[in-house]
């Protein structure tokens, strides 16, 4: 069995080594973004500020020419730290990004005094429920109801939202529909099963605040 030289943790299921290596993968990993932030900060280091400069407007001209990046990059990384499935390519966000902008739970369409944070990209089933980081999973929407529905289910949303009428319903379930290639009947059930676990979520979380109040009989203690 190897003990890595780095961290002492015994080779196991999680503690893995690549072939020949005296230190484990996590260890390797870890001294090689040490090393190349190091490296990027020497090089940066040496640069005359006509470069840094030059690099500045480089970066900026790119994330000009590309504004749909920064979603890209995100949400793939929020998919893999929820652990959900995650197929989302750089064309897909562009697609998504450079939708009208029309809010698809409201209706609301972006006035010539809207900011360029007005408008949002939402995960129509949460990926904190397990919904996948996917084209057919999302919208485009305004920044009041991404701030509303939050991580909450479709169903729930639309019961609380006036505006979010039962046409701007079916056109979010065929969207969904012709995105995704299933049935629409599938994409229902999808969505009841979001709300399912979104009941049993709160179910839950009443139990337990219950249980608290009980074992702190003198403290009150508020839900967020």
């Amino acid at each position: 069995m190897r003990i890595c030289t780095r961290c002492g943790e015994a080779e196991s299921d999680t503690i893995k080594f690549c072939k020949g290596k005296r230190k484990c993968n996590r260890c390797r990993n870890v001294e090689q973004r040490e090393y190349r932030a190091e490296y990027q900060r020497k090089r940066r280091a040496k640069m005359t500020v006509d470069e840094r400069e030059f690099h500045r407007q480089r970066q900026r001209k790119y994330r000009d020419e590309n504004p749909h990046t920064p979603f890209f990059t995100t949400s793939r990384y929020l998919a893999a730290k929820a652990g959900v499935f995650s197929d989302l390519t750089m064309e897909d966000a562009y697609d998504v990004y450079f939708t009208k902008d029309t809010c698809s739970y409201c209706g609301k369409e972006r006035g010539p005094d809207d900011g360029l944070r007005s408008f949002h990209i939402d995960h129509i089933i949460p990926m904190i429920q397990g919904g996948p980081n996917s084209r057919w999973n999302l919208v485009k929407v305004c920044a009041s109801c991404n701030s509303s529905k939050g991580s909450a289910s479709l169903f729930d949303f639309r019961s609380r939202t006036e505006a979010f009428t039962e046409e701007r319903f079916d056109l979010v379930i065929a969207g969904m529909t012709e995105r995704s290639g299933s049935s629409a009947e599938y994409i229902y059930e999808l969505l009841s099963q979001s709300h399912e676990f979104e009941a049993a979520y709160q179910r839950e979380r009443t139990k337990m605040v219950a249980l608290l109040n009980l074992s702190r009989p003198n403290t009150v203690i508020y839900a967020s």
